[in-house]
């Protein structure tokens, strides 16, 4: 984006020199035909223009104030080598109850709060269902599902290992659900990225 939108256009303006206007009219040149990457653009060169006020080449940043462009949300799924990494990322994680609860989230598709709230009491691992409390769900109602074999292996060797504990997925402090994934979450998207970009390398 430096190079084939930002240089050609102001790669002779001194930063000191450089104006809102200008740099709202690199980002309505680009719109008129790639309004998303107009918006990157936008992010990149203020970015930048932040890193020239912590050296000291200005005092203000002109690219603030840019009307971005209205960006419609994209609905984004894993394909099918995505997923595979990511399972073989997960086996690498630290954290085995976080490692679980993201599995359970891939095998079912529930919420965050779902899952990581949910108790044993909840399940029927013989039929094969999930009950929801409708405290947990988001319509505020029961909800009954049906649970896929790996989703089933999953529960029953967590189940296996843990007799003591009302929740799927304790947390550390005592009979308390487990409350973040981020760590682990950031682990394995690292993780299973690397795989991927290996696979690219060796392509």
């Amino acid at each position: 984006m430096w190079k084939n939108y930002i240089l050609p256009k102001l790669g002779k303006v001194r930063v000191i020199n450089l104006t809102f206007s200008e740099i709202d009219n690199l980002h309505r040149s680009i719109s008129t035909e790639k309004p998303v990457r107009a918006n990157r653009v936008l992010e990149v060169l203020r970015k930048a223009l932040n890193l020239a006020i912590q050296w000291g080449w200005i005092n203000e940043n002109p690219a603030i104030g840019v009307s971005k462009n209205r960006e419609e949300e994209r609905e984004r799924y894993l394909s099918h080598n995505e997923l595979n990494k990511l399972s073989q990322a997960l086996i690498h994680c630290k954290e085995k109850v976080s490692a679980n609860a993201i599995r359970m989230l891939l095998f079912t598709g529930a919420r965050k709060g779902e899952i990581l709230s949910a108790e044993w009491n909840e399940f029927d691992l013989i039929s094969g269902h999930w009950t929801k409390p409708s405290h947990h769900t988001k319509q505020k109602r029961t909800h009954r599902i049906p649970l896929s074999e790996p989703a089933l292996e999953l529960l029953r060797s967590i189940k296996a290992e843990n007799l003591s504990n009302k929740y799927v997925f304790p947390g550390k402090v005592s009979d308390q659900p487990l409350t973040d994934i981020k760590k682990t979450w950031h682990f394995a998207r690292e993780f299973a990225t690397a795989l991927l970009w290996q696979d690219e390398t060796m392509a």
